[in-house]
């Protein structure tokens, strides 16, 4: 159909009766056409819009083709968040590439910081007609800081763009030992041949869960008993520790010998990419 610029908006429908285009007053005219049955479906314009030049008395006609087609590549997904995630760690999120053409699809990926936090883990394999592809993306930061990237998957019949964004932060936990006395677990006087318990807590003040683990501090020589056992036992010696959670761990003190001086092991709660660890003694 053809479409006069004294229609007040003029409007169009094409051979597909669903399709219909509204043509705003300074269009001129619009020529639609839909493809044959048993091609690919697209949609031809041809829009003719008034140009009004000062000093010129009639308006200058100015011609703009354009071409609507199906998307070949779609996705289940348009902006992926991975939230808050470790530093120096990684996760990784599955998009659901679909290839909704009738022939095998190529893909290329751009967009991607060559030495930024996110990348694409396999490989951009050919997509059948009809046929889908897991994409999965890997967000592993190296710093404390938000990014934002735009993934652009690049076909032969046009693009698709993903928003990629994630938070790498450092762990926060907290060792709470009883007493008043930070760092400290005393347990006093404890006659040869006896044992006494007390419990420290591990802390987890971040957003997600933390793997740690309980060793001697470097250059630590830890006191030990007549046949060969550690005179304190700490248990368990590694764990993991929900978000916004504590667990507890068990410190055991047994020896079997007096001495003058009061015995003494030092430990530290090591978190993996957390600056320092926090000793407990």
């Amino acid at each position: 159909p053809v479409l006069d610029a004294e229609s007040s908006p003029a409007t169009a429908t094409t051979d597909d009766a669903s399709s219909t285009i509204v043509v705003p007053n300074a269009v001129g005219k619009a020529v639609v056409s839909s493809s044959r049955l048993g091609e690919p479906w697209s949609r031809h314009c041809d829009w003719h819009i008034p140009c009004f030049v000062e000093g010129f008395e009639h308006p200058i006609m100015l011609q703009v083709s354009t071409v609507t087609i199906e998307p070949e590549i779609t996705i289940d997904r348009t902006h992926v968040q991975f939230g808050e995630v470790a530093v120096n760690s990684l996760k990784t999120i599955v998009v659901r590439v679909r290839n909704a053409g009738k022939t095998a699809a190529r893909l290329r990926a751009e967009g991607l910081n060559p030495i930024g936090p996110f990348s694409i883990v396999n490989a951009l394999k050919p997509i059948a007609g009809g046929d889908s592809l897991a994409l999965l993306i890997k967000f592993s930061p190296s710093f404390n800081r938000r990014s934002q990237e735009v993934l652009t998957l690049v076909g032969r019949m046009g693009s698709v763009d993903i928003q990629l964004s994630g938070h790498g932060v450092s762990p926060v936990v907290e060792v709470i030992t009883p007493g008043s006395e930070k760092g400290l677990v005393e347990f006093g006087h404890i006659f040869v041949g006896e044992s006494a318990k007390k419990e420290l807590r591990v802390c987890n003040k971040s957003q997600f869960g933390l793997d740690f683990t309980v060793e001697p501090a470097p250059q630590t020589l830890l006191p030990s008993n007549l046949d060969g056992s550690l005179s304190f036992a700490v248990a368990p010696r590694e764990a993991r520790v929900e978000q916004e959670a504590e667990i507890a761990i068990s410190v055991k003190f047994a020896a079997d010998q007096e001495q003058l001086h009061s015995h003494l092991a030092l430990y530290e709660v090591k978190v993996p990419n957390q600056p320092g660890a926090q000793r407990v003694n």
